[in-house]
């Protein structure tokens, strides 16, 4: 008698259960059909629209690194800065961004390269300069592979009422050939974007930082960036201060584009296998995520439904499973507004790949709790805190904390501040770094030397009069003795600007600092512009 009440109890649960996964699909259908691509209700007077200031941290250059730059220079918007940030100066996005500056010099653009470290999270350290410069009340975080629509921005910013401190955009992927590429508009599509309407709708954090409108004095009150510069995802938290806070958090009516040039089935798990292992760590309901995965769940209320009511298993398991694949092809509509660039067979396929594969990734990001994300691997800690795995098989490279190097290309400034001079020449556009290593190895001193740094002329510094030869022979002396150094530099290398010195924080130490046995001074000459430029 026992052993059938407990059997009968878990039918009801399992029973309750299937129902409420089935409301989940149903509201999220419903959401996504009133929320996605449509039009802002008030229009916004063009004078009126507020200024926004848009951060783009970028590292390595692939095939449409250009062409979804270029979505952010020809935006239907009035007024808006783009702030592009990389860490190392021999990244060839620099090239990039470069000619895009040149291209569109209306653009308020400006390059900055060096970062600073302010945490563990590379993305953060990165993002730290254009931050400190933001100089609008609104901050849009978007990273480098997202493509822009001309009015995504106005509908996001039209978003932004008194009440809402937070507008993001759902990930999407724009249309790609191959299985890989219906692989990941399914995905993008169907599981992840149900989870992401309905967790929305009804107001837990679900943000994602890939696309990212925020209050920029909201943050700065929060701590800035660098608050969060110990967590990998730090968009959660960011988020989750806002809500603190009694913020609003509201969705955008446009999801965003993902077109990144290289993708593939493999590069697809492993983005979903971090993910996984992110979430498993901030929220103990994440790890019954394979309990709402169709075929586990199907399985479970066919014995459930035979349990209750005599049906037959199979035929229900079946029936199950066809009207999850209706509803999530359903959602893919609504969420693509438009043809679906593969066959229903593709989808049929894709979409069988994705429920099936999902929990072998599963197991994979329980099995292991580091993640490697950009250069670096990390140990993840539950409650979202991460710490960095040091690679003793790679070559050490120096850390600059607390030191000043800076490079900023702006054609703003470009054009507004070279003067013509007394007699009519040409020059060479050419920017100095001036990167100087910590003269102390406190991991909390995040403060400038100024005072002890060489008196290298910066791009502020350098009057329209000096030619390229003239400024080399101010370097020469400080360069020749730390080229060896400044070889070494990669990627992982951080620096922050003099104008900008930031405050000691304690509450999130950074990672051991490597040194160099030379604590002095190195300057390099960038060429910015290979060919001849007329100055004004």
């Amino acid at each position: 008698m026992g052993y059938e009440y407990v059997i009968f109890i878990l039918a009801i649960f399992f029973f309750i259960y299937l129902i409420a996964i089935w409301s989940l699909h149903f509201l999220s259908l419903i959401y996504g059909k009133y929320k996605f691509h449509k039009k802002p209700k008030v229009k916004i007077e063009q004078e009126k629209l507020p200024g926004v200031s848009i951060i783009k941290p970028l590292m390595g250059v692939d095939d449409n690194l250009k062409d979804n730059l270029e979505t952010f220079f020809v935006m239907d918007y009035p007024l808006y800065e783009l702030l592009f940030c990389v860490q190392d100066v021999n990244d060839p996005a620099i090239n990039v961004v470069k000619s895009l500056i040149e291209q569109y010099s209306h653009i308020d653009a400006k390059l900055f390269c060096g970062g600073k470290v302010v945490g563990i999270n590379p993305k953060i350290n990165n993002m730290e300069q254009g931050y400190q410069v933001a100089k609008y009340d609104l901050m849009l975080i978007s990273d480098a592979g997202i493509q822009m629509a001309k009015d995504t921005l106005y509908d996001m910013v039209s978003l932004m009422t008194d009440k809402v401190g937070l507008v993001h955009q759902m990930p999407f992927t724009c249309d790609r050939p191959n299985f890989s590429g219906a692989l990941e508009k399914v995905y993008f599509g169907t599981c992840h974007c149900r989870m992401y309407l309905f967790i929305n709708l009804i107001g837990i954090n679900c943000v994602t930082g890939m696309s990212c409108l925020m209050r920029k004095a909201v943050l700065d009150s929060l701590g800035g960036l660098q608050k969060f510069g110990n967590y990998i995802a730090e968009d959660y938290f960011l988020a989750q201060a806002f809500l603190d806070n009694k913020w609003i958090i509201q969705l955008s009516h446009q999801p965003a584009i993902q077109n990144a040039a290289t993708y593939s089935v493999p590069i697809w798990q492993k983005r979903m296998i971090r993910w996984c292992k992110l979430r498993l760590k901030l929220n103990i309901m994440s790890w019954l995520e394979p309990m709402q995965e169709c075929f586990m769940l199907g399985l479970c209320t066919c014995w459930t439904v035979n349990v209750l009511f005599g049906w037959n298993s199979l035929v229900f398991f079946l029936f199950h499973v066809l009207c999850w694949l209706i509803s999530d092809y359903t959602l893919l509509k609504i969420t693509q507004n438009g043809k679906l660039p593969f066959s229903k067979l593709d989808y049929v396929l894709s979409w069988l790949y994705r429920e099936s594969i999902c929990y072998y990734l599963f197991v994979k990001a329980a099995s292991n709790p580091t993640v490697r994300w950009r250069d670096g691997k990390y140990r993840l800690k539950w409650g979202g805190l991460a710490e960095e795995i040091i690679d003793d098989s790679r070559p050490s490279v120096p850390k600059s904390h607390g030191t000043s190097s800076t490079l900023i290309v702006s054609n703003k400034s470009i054009n507004n501040k070279i003067k013509k001079p007394s007699t009519s020449h040409k020059r060479t556009s050419s920017y100095s770094v001036n990167m100087k290593s910590s003269p102390t190895t406190n991991s909390n001193s995040y403060n400038s030397d100024i005072e002890n740094s060489s008196s290298i002329p910066l791009l502020s510094q350098i009057s329209p009069t000096h030619s390229n030869t003239q400024i080399n022979k101010n370097l020469l002396n400080t360069s020749t003795s730390s080229n060896s150094r400044l070889n070494r530099v990669t990627m992982h290398q951080h620096h922050h600007s003099i104008s900008n010195p930031m405050t000691n924080n304690n509450n999130y130490p950074s990672p051991p600092m490597v040194l160099d046995k030379e604590q002095q001074s190195s300057s390099i000459l960038i060429d910015m512009n290979e060919q001849e430029t007329k100055l004004n």
